[in-house]
């Protein structure tokens, strides 16, 4: 049991004087390790310096120095986060009409494509069993113009 204590008591890492602290915090844990005793003082703008672009430990630093917060802060503070969830809200509702109303536009393009085939196809047909062209606009209900640029495309 001493030696395994003993091991683990040298295993640590001893954090040198504040303005080295960036060379030391070499791992996660060293991160860690320094976030938890150093909670009495935040630093804000030490931040991106100690912990890098890691999220969780500055989730973590923000939620920790929310209790440092005068009420008028919290309230403010919460505003934005009520604002931010709003927006969020906002965009993703946005997005699902704009893909509803893309979805249904997308069809009803298809649908009409689908119907100028088919015109094209039955006025070939017909013509092919020698119907005339006012025969096969009116069966289709077409102009003769309209007949005619069909049978082009």
């Amino acid at each position: 049991m001493r030696e395994t204590i003993f091991l683990s008591i040298t295993s640590l890492k001893i954090f040198p004087q504040k303005q080295s602290f960036k060379d030391a915090l070499e791992t996660n844990i060293d991160k860690w390790m320094y976030f938890l005793k150093t909670t009495e003082e935040p630093a804000p703008q030490d931040l991106v310096d100690y912990f890098g672009d890691d999220p969780v430990l500055t989730k973590a630093y923000d939620e920790l120095d929310r209790f440092h917060w005068t009420p008028e802060e919290l309230r403010d503070y919460d505003a934005i986060a009520d604002k931010w969830i709003t927006y969020q809200s906002t965009l993703e509702s946005s997005y699902s009409l704009g893909h509803e109303a893309g979805h249904q536009e997308g069809l009803a393009e298809g649908e009409h494509k689908g119907r100028q085939a088919e015109k094209i196809a039955i006025a070939r047909g017909m013509l092919q069993q020698g119907f005339d062209a006012p025969t096969i606009a009116t069966i289709l209900q077409v102009t003769p113009d309209e007949l005619a640029a069909l049978l082009k495309g």
